[in-house]
């Protein structure tokens, strides 16, 4: 997602990161402890601990919540780092498969007595169906660790995601809805008892300068990004709104539908012959992607015997658009004439 700053914004970060420089303090202090606040306040929960990145948040709150040696639900289709903190925090996947709509979690007919948890996954910034996993939840006694790395601001049913598992973590990766100007990560949690383990984890276990009360990692948050942060978030709403708008103008051209999201961190549609509409894309100039062109349990690190049809099918199908706060209406339609082109020749052969 290219985005072009406000003026307003542009100089608010730039005070922001000469008051950082001009304090000598890059970790931690009054910036992070101010970003914390403002994010738990936004997503509606009580407490938010800033990380170094997402991934490092996943793992932490893995390890936050006491799981080790567990088996925890992971969708097929989603970025590698969600399997991969799994993996690190000492507990084993279970890959469940997507729904053939939403391409969001469908846990249920995955879990077994040995599952603990569940990483339900926002994909796109497509709400899961929380109330199903909620359902689950009680039912299996589990735990559930939203993935919001792509949902940030989405809401469902009235509340904004991260505000529904026993934990959420974000990703402020660059591209991200919101974005740093670099990593950087967060946890959020209604629980004190989490929330205190996440603080003490990300700083090497301790509880204050010389009291170590468990083991832990190096992974703050640097102070410039949450100065960044902290001065973006006011402004994700209307980013937001104006990425749902770019895709209602896709909408309005395109022959195929658009992947359900409310973030659109990434536009996506699928279309039959994937690869060979990507490449037509790519030379008349159009710069497209694939998020993600594989299911997690076919890659090497992580070779798995099962049976996901609705994520293999899509990824084999999807594919991302371009898509940022400025797109325009020639760029739109150039995409359109060809995905609707294709799209014929396909229905037709």
């Amino acid at each position: 997602m290219n985005l072009e700053l406000p003026a307003e914004l542009n100089a608010e970060i730039q005070s922001r990161i000469e008051s950082v420089m001009s304090s000598c303090r890059f970790i931690g202090g009054e910036w992070v402890e101010q970003f914390e606040h403002h994010f738990a306040e936004y997503i509606g929960v009580d407490y938010c601990i800033a990380v170094g990145n997402g991934t490092d948040a996943l793992e932490i709150a893995i390890e936050a919540i006491g799981l080790s040696g567990a088996e925890i639900v992971v969708p097929a289709l989603t970025a590698v780092p969600t399997a991969e903190a799994v993996v690190r925090s000492g507990n084993t996947v279970r890959f469940c498969d997507v729904d053939k709509d939403t391409l969001t979690v469908d846990a249920a007919p995955y879990i077994t007595d040995r599952t603990k948890a569940i990483v339900p996954v926002h994909l796109y910034g497509q709400p899961c169906d929380m109330d199903t996993i909620h359902h689950l939840t009680r039912e299996h006694s589990l735990w559930v660790i939203e993935d919001c790395s792509h949902a940030h601001g989405a809401k469902y049913n009235g509340r904004r995601v991260g505000s529904f598992g026993d934990a959420a973590i974000f990703s402020f990766y660059p591209t991200k809805p919101l974005g740093a100007m670099g990593d950087a990560g967060a946890i959020v949690t209604n629980n004190s008892f989490i929330a205190k383990r996440c603080r003490y984890i990300r700083n090497h276990g301790r509880a204050s300068r010389d009291d170590f009360l468990m083991v832990g990692r190096n992974s703050r948050m640097d102070t410039i990004q949450a100065a960044i942060l902290d001065a973006k978030l006011p402004y994700l709403d209307q980013w937001n709104e104006a990425r749902r708008e770019t895709a209602d103008r896709y909408r309005e051209r395109l022959d195929i539908p658009v992947q359900p999201s409310q973030t659109y961190h990434q536009l996506v549609v699928q279309v039959d012959d994937r690869d060979a509409v990507r490449d037509k894309l790519y030379d008349a100039g159009i710069h497209a992607l694939i998020h993600y062109p594989y299911i997690i349990p076919d890659l090497p690190p992580y070779r798995t015997e099962g049976d996901w049809p609705n994520a293999r099918r899509a990824s084999t199908r999807i594919l991302s658009l371009p898509m940022d706060l400025h797109t325009t209406d020639e760029t739109i339609a150039s995409v359109a004439s060809i995905l609707n082109e294709c799209h014929s020749h396909n229905r037709q052969s």
